[in-house]
């Protein structure tokens, strides 16, 4: 699927904290991709398991808590980021863009990382989008 990035006049890229470790995992081709909840364990074959891009960035920040019902839980949310995430406070529950910042997958208008991420952009596609809107900056957790 095709996407663009529509970024405001003059738009500075935000710092977000550990974001290159977060890209590399994107972009290793170890996680696969599934939508709807951060993660998601297939219980016909308990070693596979899929998750959405920002439930990849919380095996990164290594965050999974229990597994419950089919689902992995994060600090007790398993379709959102938790308050409690230390990358909250710039991606908010769902992987919000700042500003003015606007993503289209295909015809679809993404104003959240797990929108592209269910709208079938692939985890590759979303670390270019995750390069392109915020900088790097040291981790946090």
């Amino acid at each position: 699927m095709k996407y663009k990035i529509y970024l405001p006049e003059g738009y500075v890229q935000t710092a977000l904290p550990g974001r290159d470790e977060w890209l590399s995992a994107l972009r290793s081709g170890l996680y696969s991709q599934g939508n709807g909840c951060l993660s998601q364990i297939d219980h016909t074959n308990s070693n596979l398991a899929c998750d959405c891009c920002l439930g990849v960035l919380c095996k990164v920040q290594d965050r999974p808590k229990v597994a419950r019902s089919g689902r992995f839980e994060f600090d007790e949310i398993s379709e959102n980021l938790s308050h409690a995430n230390p990358l909250y406070r710039w991606l908010k529950a769902n992987g919000a863009f700042p500003g003015n910042v606007t993503v289209y997958a295909g015809e679809e208008v993404c104003q959240y990382l797990t929108e592209c991420n269910d709208f079938g952009l692939t985890f590759t596609q979303i670390a270019d989008i995750i390069e392109t809107v915020w900088s790097n900056a040291p981790k946090n957790w």
